[in-house]
């Protein structure tokens, strides 16, 4: 009667262990069966594995790696385990059952919980010491000698990325494996060179391969996962390199190269990928590692079915599954590039040397959509949706949207002299420009700094900030917004004193801008309206529209192409608007910048240290606006 009311209080908890040791604290025996069940599960509870060992009958027995493998191999983030009942029945004979209830917290893949029992025995009479009997079933009912738990995890297939026409811009398709075979390399920097120069790898992730020192001379390891376009167009200058092989396959690949260039490729986890995304994913996994495959795995990877098993520990075959859990189905994502865009974007900049830095941006006037994206050189960070630059002059436009709300015409006569003071600060024009008196059409062609600062100063107090916040740009968290899963900047602080009023009237201090928000200025100074440049084709962006008086702004773009300062953006057949700016920056040579539109396709250009937006951003816009279809 005693053992089985003691069955009864602990299952229902009427009494917690406690009360009931007070009800027997003269049986020693009951006291210590008791306190070594509730001791060998606090010990699991809190993954303490030695104690785990000190805890049991047989301290050989395993019990201690046993329950750690469970917990590694389950990524096991906390515990619970309680002690459900316990059976005095047998205490004369020197033993008593015990039952439990185990509940493992797996992280995002949430509890998973069972019951089991084992046996608490006397393993000395005379200090009634008693200890658990343990056995593999002790752990799980089901788990056996030579046995371990595995987590299993099945991803669905990955989801494709198609354009705004539906059809598919990554997916399934013929790609080219390229690894080094280690016995064949005959200068390990000349095979890293080949595969930075060559592949949509970079030279650290071709050195992590090559310089191994663990490798075997006859293997193949492989370092990028190419589309079988993109190899062809390499594929004479990659294959003689001594020690590269080269292996075809079916797996993820882009629509074009130029597409790939912006949706970026998928590749095995890094180990800085695994700490930041975190459970389920593991290593040895798939997933994107560049541009939008990257920025949307979350999207497009799903998530995976999961089934705890037990698995053989020699082979590790599976015994038996002992739970399965359904993961999401990815979808996929529709987004606003146009291949035929993005593929002119990236012949308008094949010109340039592979090592410099530049970003080519083109979005559709009417809605902000983003129709291309390049940055160069490749396998370099993101610089066209998440670069982040002075604009320049190429601000202007949106200086000027403030001074043409405020009462200035484009014919208007302004001053442009060579310098002019703001705040104790002298500011000068680019080339020494110093025409005098000229209208607001030719200082807006001619880019006259000193015009523009000196009409800016007479604005009303706030009036520029707001006229930049209607064009995208804010401070702190309002000067960045999501691109595709890439933050882009459009930074307007509110000016600490005249100089740096004067500075940002002009898009130089702390004014920053990525080139995909001065694409959007571009297509809002020819739409009338802003829209926030987005690049998923479900995305319902914020808008604003600009002030009646802003419908001057084509003429005055066009006037920088025809008689200003970006005549080298002319192009054939076609009429381009345009903005040049010339941006400084700490530590090196000025920024090139270009910002026009042909037609309703805005675009951005930047040429890192590139010096006068004129001379070297203005002609990729020419070529820019020649190969749009």
């Amino acid at each position: 009667m005693r053992a089985l009311v003691v069955v009864l209080l602990l299952a229902a908890g009427a009494i917690g262990a406690a009360a009931w040791m007070l009800l027997y604290a003269d049986d020693g025996a009951e006291d210590a069966a008791l306190a070594a069940a509730e001791d060998f599960l606090a010990a699991w509870e809190r993954g303490d594995w030695a104690a785990l060992d000190a805890l049991v009958a047989d301290p050989a027995a395993g019990a201690g790696d046993a329950h750690r493998q469970q917990a590694e191999a389950l990524a096991v983030d906390d515990r619970d385990v309680e002690l459900t009942g316990i059976d005095l029945e047998a205490l004369d004979a020197g033993e008593a059952a015990a039952a439990h209830r185990a509940s493992h917290d797996l992280g995002e893949l949430g509890a998973w919980s069972y019951q089991g029992t084992f046996s608490v025995v006397q393993v000395d009479a005379d200090e009634q010491e008693w200890r658990v009997e343990w056995e593999p079933s002790v752990l799980h009912p089901d788990l056996e000698e030579g046995q371990e738990f595995d987590r299993h995890l099945e991803w669905p297939p990955r989801a494709q990325i198609v354009g705004r026409d539906g059809q598919p811009l990554a997916g399934e398709g013929d790609v080219v494996i390229v690894g080094v075979e280690p016995r064949r390399v005959e200068d390990e920097q000349e095979v890293i060179d080949a595969v930075d120069e060559l592949t949509p790898a970079t030279a650290d992730e071709a050195r992590a391969v090559v310089e191994d020192d663990d490798l075997v001379e006859d293997w193949f390891y492989p370092i990028v996962t190419m589309p079988r376009s993109a190899y062809d167009e390499v594929r004479d200058e990659l294959r003689p390199v001594p020690g590269l092989s080269f292996q075809d396959d079916t797996d993820r690949a882009a629509a074009s190269e130029a597409v790939a260039e912006l949706v970026g490729r998928v590749d095995e986890i890094t180990a800085e990928q695994l700490e930041d995304l975190g459970a389920p994913y593991e290593q040895g996994d798939h997933v994107g590692r560049t541009g939008l495959e990257a920025g949307l795995e979350r999207e497009l990877a799903g998530s995976p079915s999961t089934a705890i098993r037990l698995v053989d520990a020699e082979d590790g075959s599976e015994v038996s599954v002992l739970e399965e859990r359904e993961g999401q189905e990815p979808t996929d994502v529709a987004i606003t590039v146009d291949p035929a865009t993005q593929d002119a974007a990236a012949q308008a900049l094949d010109d340039l040397d592979d090592d410099v830095g530049t970003a080519l941006v083109a979005v559709d006037t009417d809605d902000g959509a983003v129709l291309a994206a390049v940055s160069r050189p490749l396998g370099g960070f993101d610089r066209a949706l998440t670069g982040q630059y002075a604009p320049g002059s190429t601000f202007k436009v949106v200086t000027t949207t403030a001074l043409l709300e405020a009462g200035l015409t484009p014919g208007a006569e302004v001053s442009c002299p060579e310098t002019t003071t703001a705040g104790g600060r002298t500011f000068r024009n680019a080339d020494n420009l110093a025409p005098g008196e000229v209208d607001f059409t030719e200082a807006f062609a001619r880019s006259c700094n000193t015009a523009f600062i000196e009409q800016a100063a007479d604005l009303p107090e706030g009036a520029l900030a707001d006229t930049a916040a209607t064009f995208g740009f804010g401070d702190g968290d309002d000067a960045v917004y999501d691109v595709g899963g890439r933050l882009a900047a459009a930074s307007f602080p509110p000016p600490e004193d005249a100089a740096e009023a004067a500075a940002a009237a002009i898009g130089q201090g702390r004014v920053a801008a990525s080139p995909v928000t001065m694409a959007g200025v571009a297509a809002a100074a020819v739409d009338g309206h802003w829209n926030q440049p987005h690049l998923l084709l479900d995305d319902d962006p914020p808008d604003e529209t600009l002030p009646e008086s802003a419908s001057a702004l084509p003429d005055l773009m066009r006037a920088v192409v025809t008689d200003g300062t970006g005549t080298d953006a002319e192009a054939a057949d076609v009429e381009v608007l345009g903005k040049t700016g010339t941006a400084e920056h700490d530590g090196g040579d000025d920024h090139a910048w270009f910002i026009g539109a042909v037609g309703t396709t805005a675009f951005a250009i930047l040429v890192e240290e590139g010096g006068s937006g004129g001379d070297a951003a203005a002609p990729i816009a020419a070529r820019f606006a020649e190969s749009l279809p």
